[in-house]
């Protein structure tokens, strides 16, 4: 078995460009402040979990809402997928184009990840590449994938994301050394490392094959 590490790509970058950012904002009707969270109706993507968090968040904080990313999964809309919670303050934007997602990451507060079961997750590493601070899972390949660079919570306890959140949006210590921590980790991570540490394996397999 040999590991490769998936890599993100150069479009993820801070946009510092007002025009395009309010362009974005306009495409896509997003609130003035706001977590992102990057899924769909997807089960596994755990969104249910963010709806709650961001519910007991706005006790504290009305102004900051959540926006959901990404189409219906298996065609199941969004206010029947979940259907029962508190659904004040969230506003889904629907499929999100690719190169208007760095300006989204830019815009937003902070990126909300609770998924329950990512192979890797590109999500997290697109947010820091952007200059967002990450709040996400403490399950799966996450935690390997991000190390200290992101705040781990547990992606069943609303209370414990929300507790997070609050902790990225009040202090501006935190989410700066949050913002830096993610800088340096997502440099870890090119495509051009990932094919030429790809290549490196065909090179030995063939080699052994020869022999």
């Amino acid at each position: 078995v040999s590991v490769v590490l998936d890599g993100v790509s150069d479009n993820f970058r801070p946009v510092n460009d007002q025009a395009r950012l309010t362009a974005v904002s306009d495409r896509y009707q997003l609130p003035p402040r706001f977590a992102l969270c990057v899924g769909s109706t997807e089960p596994r993507k755990n969104i249910p979990t963010a709806i709650r968090a961001i519910s007991q968040l706005r006790r504290l904080r009305a102004d900051v809402q959540l926006v959901i990313t990404g189409v219906d999964y298996c065609r199941i809309e969004p206010e029947k997928a979940f259907a029962g919670l508190d659904l004040d303050g969230v506003h889904f934007s629907g499929y999100v184009h690719d190169l208007d997602m760095p300006a989204i990451y830019s815009l937003a507060e902070v990126l909300v990840f609770p998924s329950l079961y990512e192979g890797f997750g590109l999500p997290p590493l697109e947010a820091m590449a952007c200059g967002t601070p990450v709040v996400t899972s403490n399950t799966t390949s996450i935690p390997e994938i991000v190390g200290d660079a992101a705040m781990l919570v547990d992606p069943l306890s609303a209370s414990e994301i929300a507790g997070a959140l609050e902790l990225v949006l009040s202090s501006e210590d935190l989410r700066a050394a949050r913002v830096e921590k993610g800088k340096a980790k997502v440099a870890t991570y090119a495509w051009r490392t990932c094919a030429e540490e790809t290549r490196k394996i065909y090179q030995r397999v063939l080699s052994t094959r020869a022999h």
